[in-house]
């Protein structure tokens, strides 16, 4: 069985979707093959071996096909090129043998890229005080963000950002940032969140409690109404970002 074989095996097993939508589930699991193909090209592998690989670890067409059918009923139609990668990315790994190996790295890079929220949420994350031992979010208000740079084969995106007391004087700004690979199945050095800073401070840097190379935290002093700038370097040069924080107005 070749790709377009593999591919057509998948569509015949459609049952609820239209002419449209299988137009996109066929270009969706034809990209994601082309994808895996070239990886394990990139790696050393002959082509044809590359190509058999991969539809080995996609796993069996048909099984494939009925993932997705499931997926139909509950509304999960197409809603643009992301949404619709993201379900059959779903359907192809639960189904195929590789997803022990492709959800290490695949997965995450998915969710770096697009929902890092639904990982790793500022005001989700607590710290215990030193003297009273109470826990505390790290943020108690926060802003989602889409602030990118790629470089180096990596996308870094700041997509959050949070305040300790948004309306003191003075507190701690949080913000939250996201490394994916431009390779999805490559993961991102562990190092990338080291460099991230507040301009003319050194950043507490804190990683998630796993220690994944997708996510990291850091912090910094700021003073109520300003905003915050970013930098770090990319390339041999430094990049930077004016980043609005979540004030609120002192109720008296």
């Amino acid at each position: 069985m070749d790709r377009q074989d593999y591919t057509a095996a998948v569509l015949s097993a459609l049952r609820r979707v239209t002419s449209r939508e299988r137009a996109a589930i066929r270009a969706e699991i034809d990209g994601h093959i082309e994808d895996h193909i070239e990886g394990l090209i990139e790696l050393g592998y002959d082509p044809a071996l590359a190509e058999e690989r991969t539809l080995a670890a996609m796993g069996d067409p048909k099984e494939v096909g009925r993932e997705l059918n499931k997926h139909y009923p509950l509304g999960w139609l197409i809603a643009g090129r992301a949404a619709m990668a993201a379900v059959l990315l779903f359907a192809l790994l639960a189904a195929g043998p590789a997803w022990n190996t492709l959800r290490n790295t695949v997965v995450p890079n998915l969710q770096a890229r697009w929902f890092p929220t639904t990982v790793q949420d500022l005001t989700e994350i607590s710290f215990g005080g030193y003297e009273d031992g109470v826990y505390q979010a790290l943020a108690k208000t926060a802003t989602d963000l889409d602030l990118r740079r790629t470089a180096n084969g990596v996308t870094t995106r700041i997509y959050q950002v949070g305040l300790q007391e948004p309306t003191a004087e003075r507190t701690t700004a949080w913000f939250a940032v996201s490394f994916s690979s431009v390779n999805p199945f490559e993961k991102p050095s562990r190092f990338l969140g080291d460099s991230v800073r507040l301009d003319g401070r050194s950043a507490t840097v804190i990683t998630t409690s796993f220690h994944s190379p997708y996510y990291c935290f850091f912090s910094g002093p700021v003073t109520w109404g300003q905003e915050a700038q970013i930098v770090w370097p990319r390339d041999g040069e430094l990049t930077s970002f004016s980043v609005p924080l979540p004030w609120e107005e002192a109720v008296e």
